[in-house]
């Protein structure tokens, strides 16, 4: 473990490269201040009650006057939208996005960023419609700018991959109070240029830097180098994991607590399946059925699926004594050219293999 108060300033000051140094000083990061996990009201049960609370009456009578109002500047003869009508057409809409379709170019591409929790609980989602201004060459800074927004000051730890990361993001986020870990592009400029080579290390080899504005770069070898930055980890923090080799065997590497921290707590968008109030989970092609029921007015139906079978099968499979597989047989077939008996086949009675 490398002891800083041990060095002196002169070792190392040689191992700087502009901001970054060999074996920087990073600070404990603070305990987080804030609640995890959705904050809903109670009586929330079904999934009709959840799309109310989200999508509320008010809302739905607003996009019908919002429709009414515009067809009416068109001047053009027009059915004027309802409620029951506005329903049905966001039930059809939720339909549209469950029916499959034969390939990726029937559907219409969006680009949704999310931002959940380690419960799979979504608290905020927005969907890209562009670039906000002329030129937005950084869109993933500006993503996890509003996604972090309303976190500011909890010491939130917040995890994302190398879309998003920058140096720039981190220190600002650690301004903010919020420490984040990301995978990063090697060929980031901000990124230091004096590292190994990825070729000279080792399966479990890792080297790292930490910056003067408290922000820490590690690389790492696992099946090849992958890069992270952190403004909470310290590279020299190191864990273990296991891999598995080509004979099946396992074996234990070095792994920086970085990576193992990043590989646990990526990944809890795809946690989001919703559980209703009595304990059963529904998948979100379920939960908007119940959705689409409840809009419509239809009462809300099981999944229907294949019946599991009531009676269990017997693989046994009963071995036929040789004796009694020739019974009652005049004779054993013989082979030729065709696939009739060459014994007893006749051309008014073939008797033929199946």
């Amino acid at each position: 473990m490398y002891d800083p108060d041990n060095v002196s300033l002169a070792d190392r000051l040689k191992n700087v490269e502009g901001i970054w140094e060999e074996h920087g000083l990073m600070t404990d990061p603070l305990p987080f201040q804030g609640k995890g996990g959705p904050n809903l009201p109670p009586g929330l049960g079904d999934p009709l009650s959840y799309f109310y609370f989200i999508f509320p009456e008010s809302f739905i009578d607003y996009l019908v006057f919002q429709t009414n109002f515009y067809a009416h500047q068109k001047q053009k003869p027009f059915e004027p939208a309802t409620s029951k009508s506005m329903k049905t057409f966001l039930a059809i809409n939720l339909l549209m996005g469950i029916k499959k379709l034969p390939s990726y170019k029937d559907y219409c591409g969006y680009k949704v960023w999310i931002r959940g929790d380690e419960s799979g609980y979504i608290y905020e989602f927005q969907i890209y419609t562009g670039k906000t201004d002329s030129v937005e060459i950084t869109l993933g800074k500006r993503v996890i700018q509003d996604f972090t927004m309303n976190i500011k000051g909890k010491y939130h730890n917040v995890y994302f991959d190398n879309f998003f990361t920058s140096l720039e993001l981190m220190e600002e986020l650690l301004q903010d109070g919020i420490y984040a870990c990301g995978t990063v592009q090697a060929n980031r400029k901000e990124l230091p240029k004096i590292q190994i080579q990825d070729k000279k290390l080792k399966k479990g080899d890792s080297e790292g830097r930490v910056s003067t504005t408290g922000v820490s770069r590690l690389k790492w070898r696992d099946n090849r180098c992958i890069q992270l930055l952190s403004n909470f980890h310290n590279p020299d923090d190191i864990s273990s994991c296991t891999r598995k080799n080509k004979d099946g065997s396992t074996i234990s590497i070095s792994c920086p607590l970085a990576v193992t921290n990043y590989n646990t707590h990526m990944g809890y968008v795809d946690y989001a399946d919703i559980e209703s109030s009595q304990g059963s989970t529904l998948n979100i092609k379920q939960f908007r059925l119940a959705i689409v029921a409840g809009l419509v007015g239809l009462q809300s139906t099981s999944p229907k699926g294949r019946k599991q079978l009531t009676k269990k099968i017997n693989l046994f499979k009963p071995k036929i004594p040789i004796e009694q597989q020739f019974s009652n047989v005049g004779h054993l077939p013989q082979s030729c050219s065709s696939r009739k008996c060459n014994n007893c086949s006749t051309k008014d009675k073939p008797h033929r293999t199946k």
